[in-house]
């Protein structure tokens, strides 16, 4: 699975994790929780949900296309109906479950404390483009801006303001959530990684980029970038796209033996 904006995350935080595994970052969930993690998404028969398909590429890769179903709790995201693996986000429960089933493994991904706003060393800045040949979608104008870090340009989206006003809501969380637990690992994190964009993209404005509403396209300095292709509501799927798989081991950062998920 390629999901660029959870995995690119998710890679570096793992690797913390395999070359340093006498930090106290991450620890193996007790089976207690492992038995109440197993029913946070059970369910029966069909849901209803809204499809959303993208199109990402990034620097030499071949583009390649993501599925996201949001219902009113989750937001399932991976390659497509044949996936196996898949990112899980549990609204209510405001946790991440990245699903790994070559490893029989999902990593959690739970709050760790609150977001904390960029000094002003860093020089966040964001700029509005103005452009008449920005294309609506469902009658809604999209607009584009361009967002810096020690004005250097690290990310653009074009966004449009009052569609999907639920899923974009769901995201905004989403994506704080993932900020904050890299925040937290910011200082095992190795310093030629903390670029200005870098911090910017995965720690301090990940929310501010959803703040311009819905994002039908984004990119960045590296080569990413997004687009938004379909869009179905009401879709109806099966319940069980939304069951996390019984048997896994959980891990997580800062996950104790004995908490409850």
């Amino acid at each position: 699975m390629m999901i660029k904006k959870f995995w690119h995350w998710f890679i570096l935080i793992s690797g913390l994790w395999l070359y340093g595994c006498d930090t106290p970052y991450f620890q193996s969930v007790s089976e207690s929780v492992h038995d109440v993690a197993v029913e946070v998404a059970k369910a029966s028969g069909t849901v209803a949900a809204t499809l959303l398909l993208f199109e990402e590429a990034e620097s030499g890769v071949a583009p390649y296309n993501v599925r996201m179903l949001v219902t009113e709790r989750y937001i399932r995201i991976d390659d497509g109906p044949d996936a196996s693996d898949f990112v899980l986000y549990d609204h209510a429960e405001n946790r991440v479950y990245s699903v790994l089933p070559d490893n029989r493994q999902i990593f959690v991904v739970e709050p760790m404390g609150s977001y904390i706003s960029a000094s002003a060393d860093l020089a966040l800045r964001e700029e509005y483009v103005e452009d008449e040949d920005m294309p609506a979608i469902a009658g809604i104008p999209t607009r584009y801006f361009r967002f810096f870090a020690d004005d250097r340009l690290c990310y653009h989206v074009v966004a449009a303001d009052g569609f999907l006003p639920e899923v974009s809501e769901m995201l905004v969380a989403y994506q704080n959530l993932l900020a904050t637990q890299q925040q937290e690992v910011r200082e095992v994190t190795p310093l030629e990684l903390q670029t200005p964009c870098f911090l910017a993209n995965y720690l301090y404005v990940p929310e501010t980029y959803m703040s311009k509403g819905f994002p039908v396209r984004q990119w960045d300095a590296t080569g990413y970038r997004r687009s938004l292709e379909n869009v179905e509501v009401d879709y109806h799927v099966d319940a069980d796209l939304f069951l996390l798989p019984d048997s896994y081991r959980y891990f997580g950062i800062g996950i104790h033996s004995g908490a409850s998920i």
